[in-house]
């Protein structure tokens, strides 16, 4: 989950690829749902919510709504 959305951010960042950033971020959240908060160790519950704000950005670009995504949302992983 943890690569997939920084493949999503990737594709956002250095590709310019709206569909291929909707489609990563989601599918790196759905993995990462599975995880409690601090899981390994980690803040995994902030995360999630700063990754779930970014795909609402990145499906509003894919849908013409916005230019792009906001490199500022690109979320810290941190220790629990």
């Amino acid at each position: 989950g943890l690569i997939q959305v920084a493949a999503g951010y990737h594709k956002a960042l250095a590709q310019r690829r709206a569909g291929g950033t909707v489609r990563l971020l989601a599918a790196g959240l759905e993995k990462l749902a599975a995880f409690p908060d601090g899981f390994a160790g980690l803040s995994l519950a902030s995360f999630r919510d700063r990754v779930t704000l970014a795909l609402a950005e990145a499906q509003a670009w894919s849908e013409g709504r916005r230019p792009g995504l906001d490199p500022d949302l690109a979320p810290p992983l941190e220790r629990a």
